[in-house]
């Protein structure tokens, strides 16, 4: 199974249909279920099977029937695991209404929380080593991205101002791909990314994330 940073397709079925949903009920809460969609959508990128990986981030990796093999999965994880799964994505338009109410900065960060939460959620399913692999596929899974996670931040010395400008970056890689297309727009989006670093803080963050 190839992991492949930042090539996660989203279930663009499940999308629309939700989409079109919330645009009957009220444009706003379309509106913000949108942006929601948009925001996790830098979050992970591993090759999946089940569910939508913009809502339930590595779960959807790990429960593909080649990686979970490889991982060691039972029957019984990935039973629990699949049903944690649709029953977190059955709640996506109850969240989107949550997120109504809030500003854009409220609105990623409950975002980014929910997604946590839902991984973790998933990973308490697992053995250590089952946990560390899991946890091996998110950050690949994030690439250069994955700079922002607290730990590996401090681990490559980043400015603040470098962290401010990979945020901005993550946060418009949808329309990045809109306008460029999947294939080009993956490439710029990379090469924008890894400028904000120097070689050093390259070197650190592979090391974290290979």
């Amino acid at each position: 199974l190839t992991v492949r940073p930042h090539s996660f397709p989203m279930h663009t079925s499940f999308v629309r249909l939700l989409n079109l949903h919330l645009a009957e009920k009220t444009p706003r809460l379309a509106a913000s279920f949108s942006l929601g969609i948009a925001i996790l959508l830098g979050a992970s990128s591993v090759v999946h099977a089940d569910g939508n990986p913009d809502l339930v981030g590595v779960l959807s990796a790990i429960t593909d029937p080649q990686m979970a093999a490889d991982m060691g999965l039972s029957e019984e994880q990935l039973d629990r695991l699949k049903a944690l799964i649709k029953g977190h994505e059955a709640k996506a338009i109850e969240f989107a209404a949550e997120l109504r109410s809030l500003d854009a900065g409220e609105r990623r960060e409950r975002s980014k929380q929910k997604l946590r939460s839902i991984e973790m959620e998933g990973m308490g399913l697992l053995n250590d080593t089952q946990r560390a692999r899991a946890e091996q596929l998110r950050l690949r899974g994030l690439g250069v991205a994955a700079i922002l996670e607290p730990e590996i931040a401090k681990a490559t010395n980043v400015s603040p101002e470098q962290l401010a400008k990979i945020q901005t970056l993550v946060e418009g890689r949808r329309g990045m791909l809109r306008e460029l297309g999947p294939e080009k727009g993956e490439a710029e989006y990379k090469r924008q990314l890894e400028s904000v670093l120097d070689e050093t803080q390259k070197a650190r963050s592979e090391e974290h994330t290979s």
